[in-house]
């Protein structure tokens, strides 16, 4: 999705509630709020039916933006020790979000997106203590809060305002006193090591400290943990309010692994550094130990050498050809690397076709070295390798190998074999921003070599990588493309890839197509004149063929934001009438009607708007948030995660809500540092997030579902084969989607002796 706005998302850390919560045996209570009566405060709309009884405050949540207001206190000086504490029962688990203010000025009254914070609290019967910690000290002082919570039943028996003292500590080590934050169930230290386990969610741990941001650039630690993949660095300040995190990998193998972090290059590390710590893990268990932690003006530490990358070539790897397996190997550590030996280890079947040792030539801190070897792979699937450097370091990979495949060749793309998956319609967003004029996209996936496309970086509009998409797609078991579609000044724009591309297509006819609105800045503002302009558009381009998608009898149509539409044409009224005036123009030419799917909260009340403004359904675009804790989180909690935002619409069945599953999320090469990461994706662990779509569709009598994406290359959302996982992906829907365990054997170009269709290349090897 090409979007302009800045994205909206406020750090997860240290805010999943655990069974047990760490009650705070030093603190003082600064302001207090007991509900023997509202005590000042006010309730937005979507707070329904807000009593009081026997002290406690009762209420229920419903919408997109239920609002829970403070009554305005007297300035209270702000610094990074205080919390605001809450003892609440929730019927239900959720997000809410903090907003606080030290003036009344602005057009929301001195509340902003910059001065706020997410935290979840979980469903439990009892009651739980809920301790946020804002960091809120850059601010100088606090005048009033709100909280909006998230959708529910909710009873809250006291609200605070705590101090913790600066000597307050679990453990010392390394000169800091360290406290845990939230979901810690150990905090545990000796003379080598500090080690914390996480109970749930992810972990905050910190120690206040005193440092002065210009002269410290560089954060050196030294780490293990099992499974992780990534932790999150934190910090707060006194120049911006918040938590601020840079996620930075680990490898997940368990031994210990060092780095030094250019830490300024990262947003907001600036001013006096009051707070340092991290933020890690998904479930409970998790463990991260650290045995040196230093933030300091030069790079620390012994040489250490970490594998940032391992690439196959070609593209697509098969069972019994030859592969190029190259690995990226950095030193990490201050010291130089003085040079030595790598042995590529690999499965007893496979063959070496060179020297399995190579040279490793001295590095410098930061340098890196790309060590090449040759390999026969007589397996297919994910295939693990280990490189061991000196026989120091053991460093690991995996490999996609696709079976081996005997096929003539072919002069065009070989006619595809439909895979049926009745009675399941599955549909997948496609991202039209490929066209040779868009190459600065494709420029930007530099360095992200696992991300390359079978198809190479090829041009939109060509109506032969339209019909490979169509083949993959269909044998895999998706039904649709939903084209991103774009309207601005009056024309269309981004349309080569379905209008040049797809609608051009020797196979056009074996998918079906339907468009999503992306009515986002700077494509937006829009009037009714427009819209029966794009109607009679869509009738003239789309809606007279056969392929078009249609959900009873009707033309399916999407808009990625529905609140933009309402605002532009001035209310729910009007977006109704602008509906009732689209369909009447489709009727009078001679067709049933659109089905309208709003891109959007599925809340009672939203879905109460959205069938009010003419809607049929209600779905989304992305959730790329879902499960997070922080700005990097888990693949898995990602998967985890969408199920009780499916769950969330079965409150209300006042409209059809089609469930929508998120395929990755890893923006790093449109959003660099400030990228929201959903680390350790595999192949596996999508095809568990597809088998609970289908078990959620199974459960509540629904068909049609929606993934994301086909191809958002520069955001990480992506099926269509490629580099890391081949076909892999594809066919994990079939898999779980299709009615036979006999497929057709996916192909790539280069078996049938087709391609290459790049429009330019990329040297990934100069961005190492």
């Amino acid at each position: 999705m090409l979007i302009y706005a800045n994205l909206i998302f406020s750090l997860l850390t240290s805010c999943v509630i655990p069974d047990q919560p760490k009650q705070i045996q030093e603190y003082k209570i600064l302001k207090e709020w007991n509900f023997d009566d509202l005590g000042g405060w006010n309730f937005g709309n979507e707070i329904i039916n807000p009593v009081i009884q026997d002290g406690i405050l009762e209420f229920t949540a419903e919408g997109s933006d239920p609002i829970l207001y403070s009554k305005e206190y007297d300035p209270l000086p702000a610094n990074n020790r205080q919390k605001i504490q809450m003892r609440i029962k929730a019927d239900s688990s959720g997000t809410w979000e903090l907003f606080y203010a030290n003036s009344n000025e602005g057009r929301f009254g001195g509340y902003s997106q910059d001065q706020s914070y997410r935290f979840n609290i979980s469903s439990r019967k009892d009651w739980q203590i809920v301790n946020i910690s804002p960091f809120w000290g850059a601010l100088g002082k606090t005048i009033k809060f709100r909280l909006d919570p998230a959708n529910g039943h909710f009873q809250i028996d006291w609200i605070r305002i705590i101090e913790v003292p600066e000597a307050i500590s679990d453990v010392s080590w390394k000169s800091h006193n360290w406290l845990s934050d939230m979901n810690v169930e150990t905090l545990k230290t000796n003379k080598e090591a500090l080690t914390i386990k996480a109970s749930e969610g992810g972990a905050t741990f910190f120690a206040f400290t005193n440092i002065d941001a210009s002269n410290m650039p560089i954060l050196y630690y030294r780490a293990k943990g099992k499974d992780l993949g990534s932790i999150n660095f934190c910090w707060a300040n006194d120049i911006a309010p918040g938590l601020h995190t840079a996620g930075v990998q680990l490898n997940p193998d368990g031994h210990w692994h060092s780095a030094n972090i250019d830490i300024s290059k990262f947003k907001n590390w600036e001013g006096n550094i009051d707070i340092v710590g991290f933020v890690f893990g998904q479930s409970k268990g998790d463990e991260l130990t650290l045995s040196d932690f230093i933030i300091s003006d030069l790079p620390q530490g012994k040489p250490d050498l970490e594998l940032i990358n391992l690439i196959a070539e070609p593209v697509i790897r098969r069972q019994g050809q030859i592969a190029t397996i190259s690995a990226y190997i950095k030193n990490t550590g201050a010291d130089t690397y003085q040079g030595g030996n790598a042995s590529l280890l690999v499965p007893i079947h496979s063959k070496m076709t060179d020297d399995d040792k190579k040279m490793i030539p001295s590095l410098n801190f930061d340098e890196v070295a790309v060590v090449k070897w040759q390999v026969i792979f007589n397996e297919s699937g994910n295939i693990p390798v280990r490189i061991e450097v000196d026989n120091i370091w053991n460093l690991s990979g995996t490999v996609r190998i696709e079976p081996a495949i005997y096929i003539e060749k072919s002069d065009y793309v070989p006619e595809p074999k439909p895979v049926d998956t009745s009675p399941y319609e599955i549909g997948v967003y496609y991202f039209p921003g490929w066209s040779a004029d868009q190459w600065d996209r494709w420029a930007k996936q530099k360095g992200f070599p696992e991300r390359d496309p079978v198809l190479g970086f090829y041009q939109e509009g060509d109506p032969e990588v339209a019909d490979w998409h169509i083949k993959w797609a269909v044998e895999n078991g998706i039904s649709y493309f939903m084209y991103d579609w774009y309207w601005r000044d009056g024309k269309i724009a981004l349309e080569e890839g379905l209008e040049e591309g797809y609608l051009k297509a020797k196979y056009r006819d074996y998918i079906k197509f339907c468009v999503m609105w992306a009515n986002h800045a700077p494509f937006h503002n829009h009037t009714l004149e427009q819209l029966l302009t794009v109607t009679d558009y869509w009738i003239e381009k789309y809606f007279k063929l056969d392929c078009y998608y249609k959900i009873d009898e009707k033309f399916v149509v999407s808009f990625f934001d529905p609140n933009n539409l309402t605002h532009d044409l001035g209310g729910s009224d009007k977006v109704r009438e602008a509906f009732d005036a689209m369909r009447k123009r489709v009727q009078d030419a001679g067709f049933e009607g659109i089905y309208f799917i709003a891109c959007g909260d599925n809340s009672p009340n939203s879905q109460k708007r959205f069938k009010q403004e003419g809607y049929n359904a209600i779905s989304a675009y992305n959730y790329h948030t879902a499960g997070a804790t922080s700005q990097w989180s888990s693949y898995k909690s990602l998967m985890q995660g969408h199920v009780d935002i499916w769950n969330n619409s079965l409150r209300s069945d006042t409209l059809t809500y089609i469930p929508l599953l998120t395929d990755g999320w890893d923006s790093r090469p449109w959003h660099g540092n400030k990228a929201i990461v959903r680390f350790g994706r595999t192949t596996d662990l999508f095809k568990m997030g597809l088998q609970a779509m289908k078990d959620w569709m199974d459960e509540n009598k629904r068909h049609i579902g929606l993934i994301e994406a086909w191809n958002e290359w520069g955001e990480g959302s992506y099926i269509e084969p490629n580099s890391e996982f081949g076909f892999g992906d594809l066919e994990a829907i079939r898999e779980v989607f299709g009615k036979t365990d006999e497929y057709p054997q996916n192909i790539a170009p280069s078996d049938v002796g087709l391609g290459p269709y790049d429009i330019s290349t990329i040297d990934h090897e100069l961005a190492k």
